[in-house]
């Protein structure tokens, strides 16, 4: 480039993939460049579409080798130089069929693209049985799968938080949260707040959120602001690691719904169910959203009436092992199992005492379903 007009300054508006790219390398000629980004870099890269950073595999079938080649340098150099803005994604090609031509052939073209790539390798695929796939929750008569992996654009861990956020007061059925589009300005902290243009929107509040996230940890400010008042009422903030990020995210939730409501919500809380495929039976907790899953047994026999302890540290339910109805309680820290009862009978909901030292089930060990208790 021309040397001469290296003191004049250059703007680019949009804080995407295309206008990032452009300022680092006009950055790196001596250019001074202005980056303009309405709402958070990157936020909007690619959104209409899956965000891929694709690593070339797609030339591999043309045996297009100097395209596959370069698709792998240029998402190795966006891992590398964009850590924070970018993530490691598996895609999964599925098939209903165990053995299918197809899965082979895609098996097969994987390990051939993994070799190509050498070093520049992200990370190695794997074949999936049926029973991998279900605990990943893909069903619908699934069979098998082959996998590899790309790069993708992630979202910002502010907008990753406001997602949940709004997600969660949406699922309560209790709130109506604007999209960006509706907005008629967008300000950046309280003090840029136009009253008028909310009143306009029938907005009651709107809710601020800072992320600091640092030295493997992470702080969650957020404060509420009244519209009618024109001024903040509440703030408020959450601590926690950068890899619990969603739940700290629910506990900014339930904290917003405590201030409107004045009782706790429930985003920040587990789910507990069975789900059955086949002769497949697996008791499953999740968070609330049913993000997070978690097996916490699987067996070929019912799994039935499953129950929290007061504290939330331990479950029971009624699994029919060894053919016959048996209650089991279940550390959730550990994984240990304690066989609690073993009948022939009819056994059913298990629940726990107040101060989880005794249950209370039902039985039809003395003829009719009669309620009983062991400690």
């Amino acid at each position: 480039m021309d040397g001469t007009h290296l003191n004049n300054k250059i703007g680019i508006v949009g804080g995407g993939i295309t206008g990032l790219i452009s300022a680092y390398f006009l950055s790196l000629e001596g250019y001074k460049v202005d980056l303009y980004e309405k709402k958070t870099l990157l936020s909007e890269t690619s959104s209409k579409t899956t965000k891929l950073i694709h690593g070339g595999i797609r030339y591999l079938e043309n045996l297009q080798f100097h395209e596959v080649k370069n698709g792998i340098n240029d998402r190795k150099w966006w891992l590398e130089n964009f850590p924070d803005e970018t993530k490691l994604q598996e895609i999964i090609i599925l098939s209903k069929k165990k053995l299918s031509p197809e899965i082979f052939k895609f098996f097969f073209g994987i390990k051939v693209y993994e070799t190509f790539a050498g070093r520049s390798n992200i990370k190695t695929g794997r074949l999936y049985k049926q029973d991998d796939l279900l605990s990943l929750g893909i069903k619908n008569n699934i069979s098998a799968g082959v996998s590899f992996y790309d790069g993708l654009m992630q979202e910002s861990v502010g907008q990753e938080i406001i997602n949940v956020n709004s997600n969660d007061l949406k699922r309560t059925g209790e709130f109506r949260v604007l999209g960006m589009d509706e907005l008629l300005s967008i300000p950046i902290n309280e003090d840029e707040v136009i009253q008028r243009d909310w009143l306009l929107l029938d907005v009651d509040s709107i809710i601020f959120v800072e992320v600091q996230n640092e030295d493997n940890n992470l702080e969650i400010a957020y404060s509420i602001f009244d519209i009618s008042y024109n001024e903040t009422e509440d703030k408020r903030r959450v601590l926690g690691l950068p890899d619990s990020l969603r739940q700290s995210s629910h506990y900014v939730s339930d904290g917003i719904y405590k201030y409107f409501y004045g009782i706790e919500g429930i985003s920040s809380t587990k789910l507990m169910y069975v789900t059955r495929n086949s002769d497949t039976h697996k008791l499953i907790i999740s968070d609330a959203d049913g993000f997070n899953e978690q097996v916490l047994l699987k067996s070929n026999n019912s799994i039935i009436s499953p129950a929290w302890s007061t504290d939330a540290k331990e479950i029971a339910y009624v699994s029919f092992e060894n053919n016959r109805a048996q209650v089991f309680t279940q550390n959730l820290a550990t994984g240990q199992r304690s066989l609690i009862l073993s009948s022939k009978s009819s056994v059913s909901s298990p629940a726990w005492s107040p101060n989880n030292k005794d249950l209370a089930f039902t039985s039809t060990k003395d003829g009719n379903s009669e309620i009983y208790t062991i400690n």
